[in-house]
């Protein structure tokens, strides 16, 4: 039986996986969050052209069922669907819980919310998940992302391992972000070792010019906050930051990659929204720093405490005015005793929205790599 459908000539499929690695590769900025709640709303917040220059990455938490990776998927689409691609780590998933490879399960709940998606994988990922990462690879066509640890980022140390991780992807560094992954930073000794190695090993990393993006990310954000002291403002140091900004010039552009304003490492370092005590605290990311302020337990002492950690962050030089971000909205008006300030969740999402919104404007000024 005859059709009219005709399959597009090769030219045509080749110009339009041009433009989607173009299109891939102009989004320099890869905040990598464990898309909690309050991440999922931060995204959705986000001003157009914040959302135009990041490609979020999610790792995925323990213990997901089917059923949750479906919600999750379907609140990450609301946010994010017809925006990009995501990148997905389900590296942390336990495959007890779910009835196929949980990489597998999340790309079917991504499908089934029309969310393109790219699997990330890394030396570590064993025979399963690169099968995995190579199902959803043809299922989406997006390509893949790999994440180098710094023992993979010694000058000849990488080649073996792309090399490897190349071809059971069955894919060519054209269509793989290269990811060199730091992960927690939590000393500026860390941070002058992890500098010397970008140095020595950013000029003669193989493919350098080949790969679709090339980005360097980490994390300084401590796992928790109970050692910082109550009703003060205190700065943490972003190593991430300072890490990105000594990089050595090399022939391409190199992107940023963070963990927003959470711990790296942990799976759970932000704590269910209903806990009691509930301590009010705001994370507002600056040039170089965290500005981090705490207060009391809402719970027992009222809504006066976040009132309190608002104001902290509203009187500080580097505020930057209820303009800037949806984030920062929320801070003046908390700053002025204006509405409820909610949970743990809600100061995710605005403390996100503001991390995002800062790094993106930081980026688009000529600093840096």
């Amino acid at each position: 039986m005859e059709t009219n459908e005709q399959e597009a000539p090769d030219e045509v499929v080749d110009d339009l996986v041009t433009q989607r690695r173009a299109a891939i590769a102009r989004r320099s900025y890869v905040p990598i969050l464990k898309g909690k709640q309050g991440e999922q709303m931060a995204l959705r917040d986000l001003a157009p052209a914040m959302r135009a220059a990041i490609t979020p990455a999610f790792q995925l938490l323990p213990q997901r069922t089917d059923r949750q990776l479906g919600r999750e998927f379907k609140q990450i689409a609301v946010a994010w669907a017809g925006v990009s691609t995501v990148l997905v780590d389900a590296s942390w998933v336990d495959p007890a819980g779910t009835s196929q490879h949980p990489l597998i399960a999340a790309s079917d709940a991504a499908l089934a919310n029309r969310l393109p998606m790219t699997p990330m994988v890394s030396p570590s990922s064993n025979t399963a998940y690169l099968a995995a990462a190579r199902a959803v690879v043809a299922a989406h066509g997006q390509g893949a992302a790999i994440r180098l640890p710094p023992v993979g980022w010694a000058v000849g140390g990488a080649g073996p391992l792309l090399n490897a991780l190349l071809a059971a992807l069955r894919l060519t560094a054209q269509d793989v972000d290269l990811i060199l992954d730091g992960g927690f930073i939590a000393t500026d000794k860390t941070l002058d070792l992890y500098r010397a190695a970008l140095t020595a090993g950013l000029p003669a990393l193989p493919r350098r010019d080949s790969w679709r993006r090339v980005i360097v990310a980490a994390g300084s954000f401590p796992e928790r906050l109970s050692d910082l002291p109550v009703g003060t403002l205190v700065r943490l140091p972003r190593h991430e930051w300072m890490l990105w900004n000594g990089l050595p010039a090399t022939s391409r552009p190199i992107g940023y990659g963070d963990y927003g304003v959470g711990y790296p490492n942990s799976t759970d370092e932000m704590k269910n929204p209903r806990a009691i005590p509930l301590w009010a605290q705001f994370r507002y990311t600056v040039e170089d720093s965290f500005l981090v302020a705490k207060a009391g337990d809402i719970n027992k002492s009222g809504e006066g405490e976040f009132y309190r950690v608002a104001g902290l962050i509203a009187a500080a030089a580097d505020f930057d005015g209820a303009s800037f971000s949806t984030g920062d909205a929320f801070i003046s008006a908390m700053a002025s005793g204006v509405g409820s300030p909610g949970n743990y969740s809600t100061w995710r999402r605005h403390g996100t929205v503001r991390h995002i919104t800062k790094v993106v404007r930081l980026l688009a000024t000529p600093v840096g790599p």
